[in-house]
């Protein structure tokens, strides 16, 4: 009922915002976010649970850089660390800008730490995924 409550599409950004507010609540860590995620997945069909995480990465990654400077990402970074666990293959086409996320260049934002830390959590977890996937396109091309 909560999944439902939260993440039923079509997703928005205000669904995320509403996601991002419950990872925000006391007592609320990752398996609780992982949780929601699951039963999400339980309830639609792959293809759109695979488009809605997509949604939600775009969109976590958008609201992480608009905050960047003067906002709390460490909600929106605790989303994306799960879904990075859930579906990594959502995160493929963003590993460019959580590997930018690590340079030297940000090390003098408040959210430094907290974004350094998700993002080599993310990338951990969604590297292997993406690795193998490369693996897999190359095989393809060469049958």
């Amino acid at each position: 009922a909560v999944e439902q409550a939260l993440l039923s599409p079509p997703l928005t950004k205000a669904v995320l915002e509403n996601l991002a507010g419950v990872a925000k609540e006391p007592g609320i860590d990752g398996a609780t976010i992982r949780d929601l995620l699951r039963a999400h997945r339980a309830a639609l069909e792959p293809q759109v649970y695979e488009s809605s995480m997509r949604t939600l990465v775009m969109d976590a990654i958008t609201t992480i850089s608009e905050i960047l400077t003067c906002g709390d990402v460490a909600p929106w970074t605790l989303i994306l660390a799960q879904i990075g666990i859930e579906h990594p293959a959502a995160l493929h086409s963003h590993i460019w800008q959580l590997r930018e996320w690590l340079s030297e260049g940000l090390a003098n934002l408040v959210n430094a730490d907290i974004l350094a830390f998700q993002s080599c959590r993310v990338l951990s977890d969604v590297l292997p995924s993406w690795a193998e996937q490369a693996e897999l396109s190359d095989r393809k091309e060469l049958a």
